[in-house]
């Protein structure tokens, strides 16, 4: 893996912005409106961060206008997640490839607010779950992004079965394991890296909190894609039961169609 990431013929480098605000995941003592700042001098970061802002998603009553405001009316976790969203998104531009990058940050943005829905109803991190639901796949954005080819040829090999197993023998890893090394790299939170990194091992139900909650978010993510009428119904019984939800309180902690879809408009546009 090392090697591959050696050799991808481009690896984005964020902003330095958003790397303050990954840095400052560690810090306990962090300065909110100093970090608000620093975001703030990367003008092109903050206005993609107020348009997703005063988006409907967020249904504020009247529209922010500085990074400064958006952290008073908001919180400065909520604009945290708006910084790492659409600054790591940029960071990908769609240009010469076929990758569907639209479809992808959308079902990346609908993981993410599975995530915190279901983090919100087991009393979790709600700012760590939307984060690892919204990174879950983008080992799959550095493989589409930074070496097609090698993406192109287990996509064959997978034909209608397990991308997973098929990339793994194409190249003796997989994007989850990509995106993890990928997000260390660029010093997320180990407890988000190993959620992302092996969050495909919770379909068994074992495996801590917030891998549990991060495998499910993707399954519900495919699920609504595919235009499941019944979302919930694709999680593994093993996985319900470790998130100790049955079907009835399953259905009462997912978000409404209607967030779903302002959320990922939200992140497409900007």
């Amino acid at each position: 893996m090392d090697t591959l990431l050696a050799s991808l013929n481009r690896l984005p480098v964020l902003p330095a912005a958003v790397m303050e605000v990954i840095s400052g995941f560690d810090n306990p003592q962090l300065d909110s409106h100093d970090l608000a700042t620093k975001i703030s001098h990367d003008q092109s970061l903050s206005a993609r961060i107020l348009r997703m802002a005063n988006s409907p998603f967020y249904g504020l009553p009247r529209q922010v206008a500085s990074i400064q405001e958006a952290v008073m009316v908001l919180g400065f976790s909520s604009v945290r997640c708006l910084a790492l969203a659409v600054g790591i998104a940029g960071a990908f531009p769609d240009t010469a490839t076929v990758f569907p990058w639209s479809d992808y940050w959308k079902r990346s943005m609908m993981a993410a607010v599975y995530a915190r829905s279901l983090a919100k109803c087991l009393k979790l991190d709600q700012e760590a779950s939307f984060i690892a639901g919204l990174f879950h796949d983008i080992g799959l954005a550095v493989l589409a992004y930074g070496a097609p080819e090698l993406l192109a040829k287990a996509q064959v090999v997978a034909g209608e079965g397990d991308l997973l197993a098929a990339e793994r023998s194409v190249m003796g890893f997989d994007h989850a394991q990509l995106g993890g090394e990928v997000v260390r790299r660029w010093n997320f939170p180990s407890t988000i890296e190993q959620a992302i990194r092996q969050h495909r091992s919770a379909a068994a139900g074992e495996g801590e909190p917030l891998m549990l909650v991060t495998h499910a978010a993707s399954l519900l993510s495919l699920a609504a894609v595919a235009g499941a009428s019944d979302t919930e119904e694709c999680l593994p019984q093993l996985l319900q039961a470790a998130l100790g939800l049955d079907p009835e309180r399953l259905r009462q902690c997912l978000p409404q169609q209607d967030d779903i879809e302002a959320a990922c408009a939200a992140l497409v546009s900007t």
